[in-house]
């Protein structure tokens, strides 16, 4: 999820509804689309959600494209 609209080469508007978020706020799913460097490089079905703060990508979208994902653990 992203509220900008520039991080898309593809986009679709979308009625899909609500996202909640934490502050017990909530945006509208406004459009859907691509985000990426290109069309072999991309994220399929972001939501391009209005009032989101921070984009917000899933580590399974991630996995999907073949992308390997590990997590650090740093103890400070």
């Amino acid at each position: 999820m992203t509220r900008n609209k520039s991080n898309f080469f593809s986009l679709i508007a979308f009625d899909g509804g609500r996202v909640a978020f934490e502050n017990n706020e909530s945006g509208t799913i406004v459009s859907v689309g691509k985000i990426g460097k290109s069309v072999s490089h991309s994220i399929d079905n972001m939501y391009l959600v209005d009032k989101l703060h921070n984009n917000l990508l899933s580590v399974s979208q991630l996995c999907d494209k073949v992308n390997h994902v590990g997590f650090l653990w740093i103890n400070a």
